[in-house]
């Protein structure tokens, strides 16, 4: 039995993501972020909202990294104080 193969490489998780991005005039990175922040907890979105930051794609994507939504929800809270992303601390233990 033979496995057909896409032609252009894309493998099937991807189409449908390549072809947003197309049809957006995004990049597929773009569409991913967007997919990433869009997937955030409510606990978190309020929470970027109430602080200001449910604009700010840095600290969206930054609070995705943390695992839990208390621990995104202190990520931004630490944001907020010092009103930058740069240099904010992981409550993630180094790998």
């Amino acid at each position: 039995m033979q496995v057909a193969h896409s032609r252009r490489g894309a493998q099937p998780h991807d189409t449908g993501m390549s072809a947003a991005a197309r049809d957006l005039g995004l990049t597929r990175e773009e569409v991913r972020r967007a997919q990433t922040i869009a997937s955030l907890p409510n606990e978190t979105n309020a929470a970027a909202v109430e602080r200001g930051l449910d604009d700010n794609q840095s600290a969206l994507m930054a609070a995705a990294k943390e695992r839990t939504p208390a621990s995104q929800v202190a990520l931004l809270e630490g944001i907020a104080q010092r009103g930058r992303v740069a240099a904010t601390p992981t409550t993630r233990p180094p790998t």
